[in-house]
């Protein structure tokens, strides 16, 4: 019977230790989880103007061949990462592979304004720098040089039509709610100030197209 104790107790004793086991091991992870300029070492590879680099003795050196780490991780030179249980992500532009072979985040002070540019112009297609009003019209003129400019008048009557369509919608699920007694003198006052407001913005939808 002791015996049968004793082994319980050893159960118990693993059972209440292994939490802080755990909690070990995870504060012995490495405590660099985001990369910056300060704490950037030897062996680690991020997105840098749009091409992989790997950072050595101070320098950045353009990945031309897959890297592979102690642990098992592997980079290509494409973005693609083989982690050690044989899946593969793509690394993302604000993510690096530190000299361990794991992936964290990399800080904004590891880009350049160029490579912020040259990564909105394959989103986008331009960098847009600026919007202004020229005779009448909004105009959007980009890095390029290209000019986008829409009608002012235009502008406003999509936006009063996107509220008209809002208030409608919300008119219309006040009046298809079942609602208890008590609350529909509430949403009656509520439908009624929605109907007021939907005729007002009709009214600024007529003015607004005749003055086109």
């Amino acid at each position: 019977m002791k015996a049968v104790f004793y082994l319980l107790a050893l159960l118990l004793a693993a059972v209440s230790l292994s939490p802080a086991t755990a909690l070990a091991q995870d504060s012995s992870t490495p405590q660099d989880t985001v990369l910056t300029r300060q704490n950037i070492k030897d062996n680690t590879i991020f997105w840098n103007q749009n091409r992989l680099v790997r950072h050595n003795k101070g320098e950045l050196e353009p990945l031309d061949t897959p890297a592979k780490y102690p642990n098992g991780t592997t980079v290509s030179p494409e973005g693609k990462v083989r982690l050690p249980n044989g899946r593969t992500i793509t690394l993302q532009l604000k993510q690096a592979v530190n000299p361990q072979g794991k992936i964290v985040l990399a800080a904004d002070d590891l880009f350049t304004y160029t490579a912020i540019q040259e990564q909105e112009r394959q989103v986008a297609g331009d960098t847009e720098t600026r919007i202004v009003v020229i005779n009448g019209q909004i105009s959007s003129i980009k890095q390029s040089g290209k000019v986008t400019a829409s009608n002012i008048g235009l502008q406003k009557q999509v936006e009063l039509t996107q509220q008209l369509v809002s208030l409608l919608e919300q008119r219309s699920q006040l009046l298809e709610a079942a609602m208890a007694p008590a609350d529909k003198e509430k949403a009656a006052s509520q439908t009624r100030y929605l109907t007021n407001r939907i005729a007002a913005v009709e009214r600024d939808l007529k003015q607004n197209a005749g003055n086109q």
